[in-house]
């Protein structure tokens, strides 16, 4: 299953009809580790079953308060508890658009609950010996990004 193709469509999508903001895919990188420098908000979401691993969804502080105020509308002047729910339910999304694709495939994964953080040089570890993509996306607000962490069975 092309997982990357999967997630690149359902990011668009949901950004498009829920956010309102276009996106465009700049690039996608496959590796075992790094750091997002530019991230400051990620929203995270687990996921078990034929295939077990986590997406997270990272964004830039700007990105962060306009894809919120676009969410909730309102603006959102700080990176506050509403800005790491949007963040948290976003990932959700995503996930779901993963999951559901993955129903399709014949793979069989339960989603766990989506959390969030706040901070600077956000780095993801975890999984040892995972697949790591990451889509890197850019709109007029910044950047985003969605990194997948994978092991399949």
């Amino acid at each position: 299953m092309d997982y990357v193709t999967v997630l690149q469509e359902g990011t668009v999508e949901i950004f498009e009809t829920m956010v309102m903001l276009p996106i465009v895919l700049q690039r996608v990188t496959e590796h075992s580790d790094s750091t997002l420098t530019d991230a400051r908000v990620t929203g995270m979401i687990g996921f078990g079953g034929t295939i077990k691993g986590m997406i997270g969804v990272s964004a830039t502080a700007d990105m962060a308060k306009i894809v919120t105020g676009s969410l909730l509308g309102m603006e959102i002047a700080h990176l506050d508890d509403d800005v790491k729910d949007a963040f948290g339910e976003i990932a959700n999304m995503i996930a779901g658009a993963l999951k559901s694709a993955c129903g399709e495939n014949g793979i069989d994964i339960d989603l766990a609950i989506p959390n969030s953080v706040v901070g600077d040089c956000l780095h993801i570890s975890g999984l040892r010996g995972a697949k790591r993509v990451v889509l890197e996306f850019s709109a007029s607000a910044g950047k985003l990004w969605i990194e997948l962490k994978y092991l399949e069975a």
